[in-house]
């Protein structure tokens, strides 16, 4: 990324790292990697990646000690130059399916969850219990759009929500 002359500090290059709850690490530079490198809220995990002789790199996982119990295989793992962008992708993803879990269960009243499509589909589901409810203990107006005798189709009640 090109350095600006206005943002000396070059934190517009950081602006937008600390928004995931996974961050992959390219780390050359021979030091050990320090997880908060990079200061933000959401920041979970990290895969670093370190290069070795002989095109050999070590992956491994950094990540908060509330996580370590549900990723399971955070023992650094060596892996040649032809695979390590495979390995550290799907160390990333387990990662965040961790980082999504372990956030929810920190919740009150909340199940354990892996993604926000799963939770709105049980917002979608609330949605239509509810409405069934409504419609099962109230007959409709006079008024109503709905001609006698004609079921309604709950398939779709999306005109609902």
């Amino acid at each position: 990324m090109p350095n600006r002359d206005t943002d000396p500090n070059c934190n517009d290059k950081k602006l937008h790292i600390g928004n995931d709850y996974v961050t992959i690490v390219y780390n050359e530079s021979g030091e050990p990697y320090n997880r908060s490198t990079v200061k933000c809220q959401f920041n979970y995990t990290c895969v670093v990646v370190e290069p070795l002789d002989h095109n050999i790199n070590l992956v491994s996982i950094k990540a908060k000690e509330e996580l370590v119990q549900h990723i399971g295989h955070s023992e650094p793992k060596l892996v040649s130059d032809q695979s390590v962008g495979l390995m550290a992708r799907q160390l990333a993803l387990h990662s965040n399916l961790a980082s999504r879990v372990a956030c929810s269960l920190g919740k009150e009243g909340c199940d354990p969850y892996t993604s926000n499509w799963l939770e709105r589909l049980r917002q979608i589901k609330r949605i239509r219990t509810k409405i069934l409810a409504d419609i099962a203990t109230a007959s409709p107006p006079s008024d109503s759009h709905i001609p006698p005798g004609r079921r309604i189709n709950m398939d779709d009640f999306t005109e609902y929500a």
